[in-house]
């Protein structure tokens, strides 16, 4: 069959249909009509699953986040993590199992994150998005799904619900490894001012706007910051604005929210380093080869959501537009791979920097609706969908690396693409401790691209060919079904199956093609344990996972051109372990460990042969967070209680595996910070990389020539690495504004 459609997936899809017909009769031998149940307990107290809060006066019903569906799936409550140091809102991922997120490529470059045995890079495999609006990028230069996060406030995120796994309907492209959304919102009402300063002249100046008399969703903040950076050729600097303002209409049980994104950066990278240039002191650990790396990023991103219904039916929209651009320079081999059109080096090498521009406007409409007025409310019915353009222009140059001219064409696309998809599907309550829930969704994609007339040489170049239209169309279906079953009170047994596609690059499509796609399916076990009393000191939750994933098309980072490439076939084992113990409302220890054992199933080069470890997939990860908070006996300023917090995060990882069966090394970091509220002002420090390792934050194995342009370049692999940052302290003033004008006078 074609499309990404097999027989496999039809008996998975037949199987899915029977089971979710037979329970739907089951919940259907009732006495009463549905509907009139439903009517009978509309003005009855409301379940626990229902959350109210105020809005102008009045008071608004919404959905209450549901309990985690799978083993795998983690609802990031950002309250009591805040306080530990991260250099950017990507870095809190990390706070659940399985998640490595490191920056190699400059403070304005978007960070790799790897998600349970998933290399997914800038976020090739991630489907991220903020509050329900998709971010990955389509046909980016430096990698189709790059995703940049730098625009996202830090302090303004109040949560990150984490699927490790494609096993929910509403998961579309780039849901590889899993998705990631950000919800933003302000739960400390009131404005406040914070200026901190830190080592390499760091400054960072940031303005939060929570009016009083407005709700959780309403908010505005503002951040400038910029650097010197540690080393040569690391300065930075970058404004950002995220706001929002909600609303609602108790009569029609309706909630909205609108909300705008701004973001401005610009940066300089080091680049990697030859290893063996180190140990022969030809270079330092902080130095770099090549001062032309850097880039700039802008983003412009306006949205509009809308929650409708009562708990039990309800429809949840998202409308968004925005306008993205970014230019990146990075060299990584040197002076290696200047030919000729016959593939023969050139005498003198002209250098192998590289230039990535990308221009796209992007808009979109996104919902799902939620019936669950049958059966008393034992069945529920999903249906949902996404219509997604993008319309932009992407290019990759070579410079010249003196004077950092244009002297070779990559490639240079405009390309519109709609992504159109739907599904549906049905969650089943029985037997009191049993839920299946399961169903199908559909993908189409349609790619426009116009391919311009690429030079070898535009330096002598004065004609040219006329440029290439190439049109293609794809589609793929994706079955997912999961159950879980209560085995005794807090303990809960859960099973998932997940159809995923990654949709393809559309630089790479040939005419009147059948689009088509990475495919993977991944089967999941896992555990889940709560323990929380009424009245107990001691909360607990607990998560353990196990992950079999299959893989047609895997994807691997080429140093030569700088960019992710589609290589062979993978599979994947993986188990995750999260525990999170409260004492109280002031200790919090959160522990996450993740195992990965994958290996590529065929040999495809030299760089890859059969059984080898997938390269750049962290094989173990293991992090622990502590945060203790609370007020400092009866110490007060003026009625105003004097209330410190300290949290600590320690991250451990062995080395990676990289290509030609090598290793990395390990590295081990600790995080720490504090803050002490006096009167309305808030001290804050921060200190990273308390230890001062010399580590290495990302490495690669591949064959580079940076001696000169007139050297021959060695065919040798050599480990290469991007220096990690060293310690690092901070310190900041918060003033409390809008508290003291209405307290302190």
């Amino acid at each position: 069959m074609q499309n990404g459609v097999d027989e496999m997936q039809l008996k998975i899809v037949i199987f899915l249909i029977s089971l979710i017909f037979f329970f739907s009769l089951y919940g259907e031998e009732k006495k009463e009509n549905p509907l009139n149940l439903y009517m009978k307990k509309k003005e009855e107290k409301k379940e626990e699953n229902t959350k109210t809060y105020q809005l102008e006066g009045t008071v608004v019903e919404t959905v209450r986040e549901k309990k985690p569906e799978t083993a795998s799936t983690y609802k990031l409550n950002m309250d009591n993590f805040h306080i530990i140091p991260r250099k950017n809102a990507a870095e809190q991922l990390m706070l659940a199992p399985g998640i490595l997120v490191v920056n190699h490529g400059g403070s304005g470059h978007a960070t790799s994150t790897y998600m349970r045995g998933f290399a997914a890079k800038e976020g090739q495999d991630i489907a991220f998005s903020i509050d329900g609006v998709p971010l990955n990028e389509i046909s980016n230069p430096h990698g189709h799904g790059y995703t940049d996060l730098h625009f996202i406030i830090p302090e303004l995120v109040n949560k990150i619900d984490v699927k490790e796994g494609p096993f929910d309907l509403s998961q579309g492209d780039f849901g590889f490894a899993g998705s990631a959304d950000y919800q933003l919102g302000v739960k400390e009402r009131g404005t406040t001012v914070t200026y901190g300063r830190g080592l390499w002249n760091t400054e960072r100046a940031l303005l939060v706007i929570a009016p009083e008399n407005q709700d959780s969703d309403t908010f505005a903040g503002f951040e400038f910051n910029k650097s010197d950076g540690f080393g040569e050729n690391r300065a930075s600097i970058k404004a950002s604005g995220n706001a929002r303002y909600s609303g609602g209409i108790k009569e029609d049980g309706f909630t909205w929210k609108l909300s705008a994104y701004g973001y401005t950066s610009r940066y300089d990278q080091a680049g990697v380093i030859r290893e063996d240039d180190y140990k022969y002191e030809k270079i330092g650990f902080y130095d770099t080869y090549d001062s032309n790396q850097g880039g700039e990023s802008s983003r412009i991103l306006l949205s509009f959501s809308s929650l409708s219904g009562s708990d039990r039916a309800y429809f949840d929209q998202n409308v968004y537009l925005g306008f993205r651009t970014m230019n990146l320079r990075a060299n990584f081999t040197g002076y290696k791979n200047d030919v000729d059109e016959y593939g023969v080096y050139r005498d003198y090498q002209r250098g192998d920097d590289t230039e990535m521009r990308y221009t796209v406007f992007t808009g979109g409409l996104k919902g799902e609706y939620t019936y669950a007025q049958i059966a008393e409310d034992k069945i529920k019915l999903k249906t949902g969908y996404n219509v997604r353009l993008d319309h932009g222009e992407t290019s990759q140059y070579k410079l010249t690396a003196t004077l950092g001219n244009p002297y070779a064409e990559v490639f240079d696309d405009t390309f519109t693409v709609i992504n159109i998809s739907g599904w549906a599907g049905s969650e089943v309550n029985f037997l009191k401790r049993f839920k299946l829930e399961g169903g199908l969704r559909i993908d189409s994609f349609s790619f426009n691209v116009t391919k311009k007339s690429e030079s070898e040489d535009l330096l002598n170049t004065t004609s040219s060919e006329p440029d290439q239209t190439v049109k293609a169309y794809g589609y793929t279906l994706n079955p997912r079904v999961r159950a879980g079953i209560n085995i005794v009170k807090g303990l809960t047994l859960t099973a998932s199956y997940g159809h995923a596609t990654r949709s393809v690059d559309a630089m790479s499509l040939s005419d009147n093609e059948a689009a088509p796609f990475s495919r993977s399916h991944q089967f999941e076990t896992g555990l889940l344990y709560n323990y929380k009393e009424k009245k107990s000191f001691i909360s607990s939750k607990t998560q353990f996972s196990y992950l079999f994933a299959n893989i047609d098309k895997d994807i691997t980072f080429s140093a030569d051109s700088g960019r992710t490439v589609v290589v062979g076939p993978s599979t994947r084992h993986a188990i995750l372990f999260n525990n999170e113990t409260s004492l109280g409302k002031f200790l919090t220890f959160l522990t996450n460990a993740g195992y990965t054992y994958g290996t590529w199933d065929t040999t495809i080069t030299d760089e890859h042969e059969k059984g080898d470890l997938i390269e750049n997939v962290p094989k173990f990860i293991f992090r622990e967070d502590i945060v203790l908070k609370g007020k400092l006996g009866n110490l007060a300023i003026k009625t105003v209680p004097v209330t410190g917090k300290f949290g600590l995060g320690f991250t451990y990882m062995p080395g990676m595996p990289l290509k030609y069966k090598e290793t990395g090394t390990p590295y081990y970091l600790l995080n720490c910070g504090g803050s002490i509220r006096l009167w309305y002002f808030t001290l804050g420090t921060e200190m990273r990389n308390l230890l001062n390792q010399k580590y290495h934050a990302m490495e690669y194995n591949y064959a580079s020539n940076f001696e000169g342009p007139e050297t021959i370049a060695s065919k040798i692999p050599e480990k290469h690495f991007v220096a990690g940052e060293p310690f690092y302290i901070g310190f900041s003033l918060t003033f409390h504004v809008e508290e003291f004008i209405r307290k302190g006078l």
